[in-house]
């Protein structure tokens, strides 16, 4: 049962059909944002062992879910990290041959700028020029996409200022997507839900050392997002 749920999980996600059926896009953010790894990670095993999927969906799926994987072992543990992360550049890589996509180019670049972390310090230039690049083509196709901005915004806060990190504009971008959330002809992909750019404004109050601003995000997000892990 559980794998034919996740089926259907993955048929929503990724036809392109999802907001065609309401309710089930709240099911698949709450089923991200919960961060259970081990269900996140299962999805890979239903969509290579479906002989329906096409080349196109298997790289996009699998893409998403080690970079999901790959930042979440981030902090916990480096080598789970960069398997889950060069799996992803690999098979996002991919994907963008088949289909040259605003939102796949961004992926590419959040999975890429995340591998910057695992690489020596005289390849850490070049990782980033990379997540760059990718991100600039990601602009070229469509600089109003709500994941293609949200990705440049975790660039910002993300970056030292010497490399053009600016936590300001970063807090600024991730403010206008939670203003223009419903307004948006398509919501991107669909992890970025407005408890994701709630955490991640928390996230910037806690760079800034600001615990007031912290706290009342804390709050916002456990008073109306319960079911979002902050430890992800």
């Amino acid at each position: 049962m559980r794998k034919l749920l996740l089926h259907y999980l993955l048929f929503f996600l990724f036809s392109g059909k999802l907001f065609s059926f309401p309710g089930e896009e709240a099911k698949i953010i709450t089923y991200f944002n919960s961060a259970d790894v081990k269900k996140i990670d299962s999805l890979c095993e239903v969509i290579s062992a479906d002989p329906a999927t096409t080349p196109f969906d298997r790289h996009y799926c699998a893409g998403f879910v080690h970079n999901f994987l790959g930042e979440y072992y981030l902090q916990r543990d480096d080598e789970i990290s960069e398997k889950h992360l060069t799996k992803a550049i690999t098979h996002l890589e991919e994907a963008v041959l088949i289909k040259p996509d605003a939102e796949l180019y961004a992926l590419l670049s959040s999975a890429q700028g995340k591998m910057v972390a695992h690489v020596s310090i005289f390849s850490k230039m070049s990782a980033g020029n990379k997540a760059e690049s990718y991100l600039q083509k990601a602009m070229e196709l469509d600089s109003n996409n709500i994941y293609v901005k949200y990705v440049n915004a975790i660039g910002l806060m993300r970056r030292p200022a010497l490399f053009g990190g600016d936590k300001e504009l970063a807090a600024e971008i991730f403010t206008e997507i939670l203003e223009k959330y419903d307004t948006f002809e398509q919501p991107g992909l669909v992890w970025v839900s407005k408890a994701l750019i709630y955490f991640r404004l928390w996230q910037l109050a806690d760079m800034n050392d600001e615990p007031e601003g912290k706290n009342k995000l804390e709050k916002l997000l456990r008073d109306q997002y319960p079911e979002f892990n902050l430890e992800r």
